[in-house]
């Protein structure tokens, strides 16, 4: 066997190396990728100071740089929080950043759509859920609005949230709508 550095064989280096990866649960990449990375990673440990180095350091240093270089692949394919269940390209910023901004430019098609969708299901709500809605758009408060169409709170906040549901459903034409959202409020400035 031939000695490396303290004592340690290339065959220590080896299985210091297998231990690294197998207790590292870090499965992002291949496993030879995460072999070479502890290997680099407890030779490095091993040649960087002159005074012995306990098995269970050079090990947690293999352990350590897999985790770093699962880390890196995780935050690299966009993984959300870098939990690998969440599948990649999960992570809320990297969809942002990375989709939003490649998708091709220049098609009209979202707001057509939404144009021709509005026209079409607006006249199906009632005239109250109608004049509910646009006093809510218009003024941007539910007080402002219900006091402008003289209507109580109560009143009020019945009609946007049928008119919301009925415009929910008619958007998705038999599929599940999406849930209302909670925050209603317009940005304060």
């Amino acid at each position: 066997m031939t000695d490396l550095r303290q004592g340690y064989t290339l065959a220590d280096l080896h299985q210091m190396t297998r231990l690294a990866v197998h207790t590292a649960r870090a499965g992002e990449g291949d496993w030879r990728e995460r072999y070479d990375t502890a290997w680099s990673a407890i030779a490095e440990a091993l040649y960087a100071t002159s005074n012995h180095v306990e098995r269970h350091v050079l090990v947690a240093a293999g352990r350590k740089a897999v985790h770093r270089s699962a880390d890196r692949y995780c935050q690299a394919h966009g993984y959300f929080r870098h939990k690998t269940s969440s599948g990649a390209a999960s992570s809320p910023a990297f969809r942002t950043y990375w989709l939003d901004a490649t998708r091709s430019a220049g098609s009209p098609e979202d707001g057509v759509v939404d144009q021709v969708a509005v026209t079409q299901i607006w006249p199906t709500l009632t005239e109250g859920q109608r004049s509910a809605l646009f006093a809510l758009a218009v003024h941007g408060s539910y007080e402002a609005a219900a006091n402008a169409l003289g209507l109580s709170r109560a009143a009020f906040k019945q009609l946007v949230s049928t008119g919301r549901r009925r415009f929910l459903r008619r958007w998705h034409q038999g599929e599940t709508p999406s849930r209302l959202w909670r925050a209603t409020r317009p940005a304060v400035s």
